[in-house]
């Protein structure tokens, strides 16, 4: 074995349990729950609706790509060009604390019309 492959994987662990920990201190100021951490690529962080309930925002993190990502789904469509990527768990764990807000994950919202079609 690779001594400094288990070093990484010892970090990546750590890193995966700060991250988690954030979201859960998140989840448990915003929504008075625990984070629910039972799929690690789908990790709901906020879920809201336009003011006229014709469009639905939701924010979730991915931990399991190779470099973690909270994806934007509008009307259940994925958004790319509203996903905020990291470059590795540690990027991650260092600055998601940025984004565990409310108000700052449902920022694609305020580029919604009631004109707005979500396609695949």
């Amino acid at each position: 074995m690779n001594p400094d492959k288990h070093i990484l994987e010892i970090n990546d662990k750590s890193y995966l349990e700060d991250i988690k920990e954030q979201i859960n201190d998140f989840s448990l100021k915003e929504y008075d729950v625990s984070a629910d951490f039972s799929d690690l690529s789908n990790i709901p962080l906020a879920y809201t609706a336009t003011e006229n309930e014709q469009h639905q925002i939701q924010m979730v993190m991915d931990l399991l790509t190779s470099k973690p990502v909270i994806r934007c789904y509008i009307d259940s469509i994925e958004v790319e060009s509203e996903n905020v990527d990291y470059a590795s768990l540690q990027d991650c764990a260092k600055n998601i604390h940025w984004m565990l807000d409310f108000e700052t994950l449902i920022r694609p919202i305020y580029n919604i019309d009631d004109n707005t079609e979500c396609t695949k």
